[in-house]
């Protein structure tokens, strides 16, 4: 069986959708990625180039600085348009945390996969790679 792994990338803009920079995407049938069409992934923005099962994951990372201030974010992970899971955090209680989401999820070719980070919400700046969108190709299905 054939996979199609892609790179993580920074959550590092305050945007929706969340910009990825640069990709890397590829087929790999010895989990080493190579390049493939840089339209896979333009602005942020998976698009499948086979249908298929695909794998995705996203992680949020917020920190406020000290207890007592506010710690707000809401990342969602939305497919053409939309909402297919989501992580949020609002409180006081301390000053940092994270969340990540998996899931699977039956493309077509041409579907559209992305983060969003709701307006109004905070990621931390993504210096150390703490924030991450990432996924891979688990089965292929014909294309018809």
């Amino acid at each position: 069986m054939c996979k199609t792994p892609f790179a993580t990338m920074p959550l590092d803009s305050l945007a929706s959708p969340v910009p990825m920079g640069k990709g890397a995407f590829g087929r790999s049938s010895d989990r080493s990625p190579s390049p493939v069409q840089s339209s896979a992934v333009s602005e942020g923005t998976f698009t499948a180039p086979h249908a298929g099962l695909y794998s995705f994951s996203f992680t949020a990372y917020s920190s406020v600085g000290s207890a007592g201030q506010r710690l707000y974010q809401k990342v969602q992970l939305m497919k053409n348009g939309q909402l297919i899971a989501s992580s949020w955090e609002d409180n006081r209680e301390d000053s940092e945390d994270s969340s990540t989401q998996t899931v699977l999820l039956q493309l077509r070719r041409g579907c559209q996969v992305y983060v969003e980070l709701l307006s109004g919400r905070q990621l931390c700046g993504d210096t150390k790679g703490q924030n991450t969108f990432s996924g891979y190709l688990v089965y292929p299905f014909s294309d018809k």
